[in-house]
């Protein structure tokens, strides 16, 4: 396990588990786009509760999951 964590970090950049929760935040995304509401398309992709998701927005991406789909926003999010 330590050598596939090691490896994934050579390869991507970043840990298998910061890796993991941007794909989880793509998926909110995704399920926010198609008319979920956020708190549920953050309790379908593993998320704890909103804040946490939250959380994990700002990380990946330098905005509030509400600004993910706002046209103005594409242009201010940041590749973290």
């Amino acid at each position: 396990p330590s050598r596939l964590m090691s490896l994934a970090r050579e390869q991507m950049g970043t840990s298998l588990r910061s890796f993991r929760r941007w794909l989880r935040t793509f998926s909110v995304a995704r399920e926010y786009a198609a008319g979920a509401s956020l708190t549920t398309a953050a309790l379908d992709a593993g998320f704890s509760s909103s804040a946490h998701l939250s959380t994990a927005a700002r990380e990946h991406f330098g905005i509030r999951p509400s600004q993910i789909l706002t046209p103005g926003a594409r242009a201010s999010i940041i590749a973290c």
